[in-house]
């Protein structure tokens, strides 16, 4: 038996068993699953968006904190949806947030109409600031 399997659960991991990890938007093996729970140092890469299996974009780590982190502008509860326009075929509704800086926003770009592109999207917004509280 490896010593990964008598280790215990350290970290912050919040997954039960291998595979999709919302938390982090990537896939892990058992492995990287138990490794996840364990080593504090890959946990943190995980974190940050640089973790093994995470697409290194500059925008991962971003893209990240805005999905889980509100920000202070936006309502904390959506206001309405809009029709994402760049999913193709499918048809979604992207959620529509009140925001103090650009009256309505996403939390990423949906549109190419003059509707979507005068809302903001969080994802890349230079005035995008972190929620300190609920």
């Amino acid at each position: 038996m490896s010593s990964l399997t008598n280790s215990t659960h350290v970290t912050h991991c919040e997954c039960r068993q291998a595979g999709w990890c919302s938390r982090h938007a990537c896939f892990k093996s058992r492995d990287q699953f138990l490794l996840c729970q364990r080593r504090p140092e890959l946990f943190a890469q995980w974190e940050r968006g640089e973790g093994p299996g995470q697409r290194h974009e500059p925008s991962q780590a971003a893209r990240l904190r805005v999905l889980t982190t509100p920000c202070r502008h936006r309502s904390a509860e959506p206001i309405g949806e809009a029709p994402c326009e760049l999913c193709g075929a499918e048809r979604r509704l992207a959620p529509v947030y009140a925001c103090a800086k650009f009256t309505e926003c996403t939390l990423y770009r949906v549109g190419r109409s003059e509707r979507h592109l005068a809302m903001g999207a969080c994802l890349g917004c230079d005035d995008y600031e972190p929620r300190d509280g609920p």
